[in-house]
């Protein structure tokens, strides 16, 4: 199984990606909110479904 990104490496990606949206200076203004982005990032990719459970996605069902 792969594999799940860290924090920095997120914060890295997002805030490459700002700078070459935004600026440079922008970027490191953001600082802030990618650091929080990153964490959330990381958390969530290093959660693992098990192999035998379906996705909740999958379980949802129409009513109409």
């Amino acid at each position: 199984m792969p594999t799940a990104m860290t924090k920095e490496k997120y914060a890295e990606i997002l805030i490459g990606s700002a700078g070459q949206r935004f600026g440079e200076e922008k970027a490191q203004s953001l600082n802030p909110a990618i650091q929080e982005i990153a964490k959330s990032l990381a958390s969530i990719s290093a959660y693992e479904i098990a192999l035998e459970e379906e996705p909740a996605f999958f379980l949802l069902r129409r009513t109409h």
